[in-house]
């Protein structure tokens, strides 16, 4: 499917709230254009909404997903970003990293990126950002 049939069915899938809600236009020549697309949704939600949401979306659309404890997150990215090498989590400043593997994830914590002398894997892409709002 295009970014346009992609967008449509992550905006439509259930548990998604639009925080921007970008657009995509086409001039009659067949010319597109698009500004980007910010959504989120729970981890539960995601699972469920599954290749709906996970399915690649080659346009500027991204999906924040928020969590409980960083400790189930292994486990989440084995299920749901098999065969990724890596993933990227934002974290508030007093959050444990202990369960996340080195070598499964780029840690952002607080505000702008830290890598926490932790070695990143190369990856074609990453899965996902995962994101924790600051308390």
């Amino acid at each position: 499917a295009g970014y346009r049939e992609r967008r449509e069915a992550v905006l439509a899938a259930a548990g998604v709230s639009v925080l921007v809600e970008g657009e995509v236009r086409v001039d009659a020549d067949g010319l597109g254009w698009a500004t980007p697309t910010l959504v989120s949704m729970s981890l539960d939600d995601l699972e469920k909404a599954g290749e709906t949401v996970l399915d690649e979306s080659f346009g500027p659309l991204s999906v924040v997903v928020a969590y409980g404890a960083a400790a189930d997150l292994p486990e989440a990215f084995e299920r749901l970003f098999p065969g990724n090498l890596t993933a990227t989590v934002h974290l508030a400043p007093d959050e444990d990293t202990a369960a996340l593997e080195p070598d499964q994830v780029r840690l952002h914590v607080g505000g702008p990126a830290e890598h926490l002398d932790r070695p990143i894997a190369a990856a074609p892409r990453a899965p996902a950002s995962v994101v924790r709002a600051p308390r």
